[in-house]
This record gives structure tokens, C-alpha cells and sequence, in this order.
């Protein structure tokens, strides 16, 4: 965890990794960087991860926790084209934990995705095409 220091206001241990918020990247960039930050963050325990939220750190256990956090961040997804597509990937292969990919899974009837993240074609090419890459499971 961060802790308070200095003039960073916090200092961190060489086993944090450190993301933004994709509701802070601009949105024509937004889906691609939650693609690749959540890639690199893979091999990392959810802990690990920080993310840079409403000018805090915070790691994933305590984002996923904050019901308040959560629904300010993310929006659940309407598209039913999506939400198909998605449902299929969920019960027919190993999708893995959720490190902040673009789209959520709480359970097959909650379905949300970073609020800045479109639900529109490029959203569900990159889905046909790896999904691993773009859904994650509580």
C-alpha cells in the first residue's frame, strides 16, 4: 500500500505498479490503453496494482470493494449485442480475474465497463477478436 511521505504525499515499494484511471485518457484512446495497461499488469496481484482514481492511489482490492467507487467509475454495459458476445466468452472459456481490462464481470447479469469506454464497433472487434484481453471476472 501507499504510504504518506514527502512531497508526493505518498511513497511506494518496488512491488507496486502504478495505472491511471482509463476515465482519465482521452476517449479516443481510452479502450486501447486499458487493453494494454491491464495486459501488462497480468502477471501482478491485484494488491500490487494501483490505480490513480480521483487524484488517489488505490489498489484493485479496495476499487472493487467501494460500491460507491465502483458505480462512479464504471457503467453497466445496455448493448445486447455486447452482452452476448461477452456471455458466450464467459461460459465457454477461461476468462481471467480482473486487472482493470476494459469490461467487468460481476456476474452473468452484471455486466460494466469503464464509463469513458464506448459500446460501439471497435469495442466489440477487439471483443471477437481476444476476448482474454478485454474481460475480466470478479
Amino acid at each position: 500500500m501507499a504510504e504518506p511521505s514527502g512531497d508526493l504525499g505518498f511513497t511506494l515499494s518496488v512491488r507496486h505498479r502504478i495505472r491511471y484511471s482509463p476515465n482519465y485518457i482521452d476517449q479516443n484512446y481510452c479502450l486501447d490503453y486499458s487493453i494494454i495497461s491491464s495486459s501488462l499488469s497480468s502477471k501482478f496481484r491485484r494488491e500490487e496494482i494501483l490505480i490513480f482514481l480521483n487524484n488517489h492511489l488505490i489498489n484493485y482490492i479496495d476499487f472493487l470493494s467501494d460500491t460507491d467507487l465502483l458505480k462512479s467509475s464504471m457503467t453497466k454495459i445496455q448493448h445486447k449485442q455486447i452482452i452476448d458476445i461477452i456471455t458466450f466468452y464467459f461460459e465457454n472459456r477461461k476468462i481471467q480475474k480482473w486487472k482493470g481490462q476494459p469490461i467487468l464481470i460481476s456476474d452473468k447479469f452484471n455486466i460494466f465497463r469503464w464509463n469513458k469506454i464506448l459500446e460501439n464497433y471497435k469495442l466489440i472487434n477487439y471483443l471477437q477478436i481476444a476476448p482474454e484481453l478485454i474481460i475480466g471476472h470478479l
